[in-house]
């Protein structure tokens, strides 16, 4: 069934965030939307750095890979709903900053928020209403202000009461109704010119969280369990780009990476988490498209109490570093934001806590390595 698509935008990223259990809350409730099909988009994940560029992004030809990389993003929703707290009177910092660093990709669409915090986030709205403006959105209203938000947490969950549900029905109901308004069509289909996508998970929530975005943009993506051997697999061949879980396969990764080699050379892997999938599965389509690269190699061990990274960069590039965690969900770990200049570097890195699944080294955001540990 062709639907619009909502992007659902969490939009803080301190610890311990209100923002990620309200914004999972809403993401369930609208998961078999009758209008919308949904996508999570966590602004923790993209790190963005401070707006410096010399051209402004209203004038297109966007300088950084990152903003490419965004603004494909951001170009497959009809609708955002902002999940946002109130910052003094404001909105975050962060949030203000994946708006500016792209501009011709939010036109034309409606925008909503679901908002917490001093009298539900209302000011709050009240200020990010004019950017979206000028930004040429729609602010579609009402909003949802979550009152008594932090009373309604249970550990990482937040329980919202049917007056909560009644008015995010509501908000999104206004949503669909500006999509037709605006002229917005229904999409299902797929280009017959994309990449071909293989995503491999542990669960149908798992894979269509992958699976479902790709699609919107245009890319052929099918998704499949985790086969217990690699009699399983389809054909290789029908496929580009295989995405699977490393980390939390282990030594049966390795069984399936080899098997779909034999069957095709040509294929590119992601081997990552959920979170990033998406979004490093779009930088190996760059890579097998010819976009060069910003890094030459990467590598990485850990040891008790620390990470060495070592590499090189064939540009001077921003290198973004989190660690992952998995034991009974995902847990991020930023470990920070280099600049290691064009050429060879090392670095050792404080690790705090248990032993990292796995790292990602993004080069200027955009451009992605995955490492699994043992």
């Amino acid at each position: 069934m062709a639907k619009f698509h909502l992007q659902i935008v969490v939009c803080s990223v301190r610890e311990g965030r209100m923002s990620l259990p309200v914004a999972q809350w809403v993401y369930e409730r609208l998961a078999a939307h009758e209008h919308f099909s949904v996508e999570f988009i966590d602004l923790a994940h993209w790190d963005f750095p401070q707006l410096a560029i010399s051209r402004s992004p209203a004038m297109g030809e966007y300088e950084t890979a990152l903003q490419r990389a965004w603004g494909r993003t951001v170009a497959r929703a009809d609708a955002f709903l902002f999940v946002a707290p109130e910052y003094n009177h404001g909105y975050s910092g962060v949030l203000k900053n994946a708006l500016d660093h792209i501009f011709a990709e939010w036109q034309d669409k409606p925008a909503s928020c679901v908002s917490f915090g001093n009298v539900g986030g209302a000011r709050m709205v009240e200020n990010l209403q004019p950017v979206w403006i000028e930004l040429g959105m729609v602010p579609s209203a009402p909003s949802h202000n979550l009152l008594g938000a932090f009373g309604k947490r249970e550990g990482d969950r937040f329980v919202g009461d049917d007056g909560d549900a009644k008015r995010l029905d509501k908000t999104v109901g206004q949503l669909a109704d500006w999509c037709r308004k605006l002229g917005r069509k229904p999409r299902e289909g797929v280009a017959d010119d994309a990449s071909r996508v293989l995503v491999m998970g542990p669960g149908e929530e798992t894979i269509a969280s992958v699976v479902q975005p790709l699609k919107l943009n245009g890319w052929k993506a099918e998704g499949m369990l985790v086969p217990d051997d690699a009699s399983a697999l389809p054909d290789a061949r029908e496929f580009d780009i295989v995405s699977f879980d490393r980390g939390a396969l282990g030594a049966k990764a390795d069984a399936l990476r080899e098997a779909l080699i034999a069957r095709n050379s040509d294929l590119r892997f992601v081997e990552t988490i959920v979170p990033t999938a998406v979004r490093q599965i779009e930088a190996a389509h760059d890579a097998r498209l010819g976009v060069p690269p910003t890094m030459q190699s990467i590598e990485a061990d850990q040891s008790p109490g620390s990470v060495r990274i070592a590499g090189e960069a064939l540009a001077d590039t921003r290198l973004g570093l989190t660690g992952y965690r998995i034991d009974g969900g995902v847990e991020r770990v930023r470990l920070g934001e280099f600049h290691p200049g064009a050429g060879p570097f090392e670095m050792t890195l404080p690790l705090k806590g248990e032993p990292l699944a796995s790292l990602v080294a993004d080069g200027d955001g955009a451009e992605f390595h995955h490492i699994a540990f043992a």
